[in-house]
């Protein structure tokens, strides 16, 4: 929780400038912190043994230090975007513009994890080795799933861009290419997923009943993560333009309720 206002900052601030197209400096960041945190996290826990709360500081500082960065790009801009204190307030407009599009994807967001937590207590009456197995088995998966949130994060940006520009043509070149390139990303790493599921679950476990429990959900949801980026792109392209309610009402529909039924 005390991380959790740095966390916020650089988010952001990341946002910022990811929405003006600058989407590498933020990436350098993430880089750069993400080195100090696992630094900082062999220092604390295996030099001066804080064991877990070495790990919460190394992150709280990773996270403090990514939104110092951010806030220092967003200072030195000579552009529109130039943060000034002086100009700082609360806006009506924009207030409620935020309201109508962050409320509904928190609200997303939260029954999401809801699903998650009802799909993961079925998934614990099953025993210890398909527990292990489903964990490892997520861990690969998330790289996937990453790539997908990059996508929506592209397409919010872009579809934003354009309704602004009043260019609405472009929207079907944006859907169609993100849905693509996408689909080419996720095609490449379930195919290094099918060619190698043991190897890859190997670097979570030696056991192999957890690896056999973890196949069949690394390789199946590996490939149907396509059906998913697309969603996802199409979620993306909503939001950019404005429209929150609707991916919300459909996320639950299908992502939250049709899970729970299952």
């Amino acid at each position: 929780f005390m991380g959790m206002p740095g966390s916020l900052v650089y988010n952001f601030g990341a946002a910022i400038l990811r929405s003006h197209g600058d989407s590498k400096r933020s990436m350098y960041i993430l880089g750069v912190t993400g080195f100090i945190n696992v630094l900082l996290n062999l220092l604390l826990v295996m030099v001066f043994h804080l064991d877990v709360a070495g790990v919460a500081i190394a992150t709280i500082t990773a996270q403090y230090l990514s939104a110092i960065a951010v806030m220092w790009i967003l200072f030195d801009q000579k552009q529109e975007y130039k943060l000034r204190f002086k100009e700082l307030g609360l806006h009506k407009e924009q207030v409620n513009k935020m309201i109508a599009i962050g409320v509904p994807c928190g609200i997303n967001g939260i029954l999401q994890c809801l699903s998650n937590v009802i799909v993961q207590s079925s998934i614990n009456s099953f025993g210890t080795y398909v527990i292990a197995g489903n964990t490892a088995a997520t861990d690969i998966n998330n790289f996937t799933y990453l790539v997908n949130n990059a996508f929506c994060a592209a397409c919010v940006s872009f579809s934003g861009q354009c309704c602004g520009a009043k260019q609405y043509k472009r929207l079907d070149k944006l859907v169609v290419s993100s849905a693509i390139w996408n689909s080419v990303f996720v095609v490449a790493i379930a195919t290094v997923v099918t060619i190698f599921p043991r190897q890859m679950l190997g670097i979570f476990t030696s056991n192999p009943q957890v690896v056999e429990a973890g196949m069949f959900k690394l390789i199946l949801l590996s490939w149907t993560a396509m059906i998913y980026g697309i969603g996802d792109t199409l979620v993306g392209c909503v939001r950019g333009m404005g429209k929150s309610l609707s991916p919300t009402v459909l996320n639950i529909i299908c992502l939250c309720g049709v899970r729970w039924q299952c």
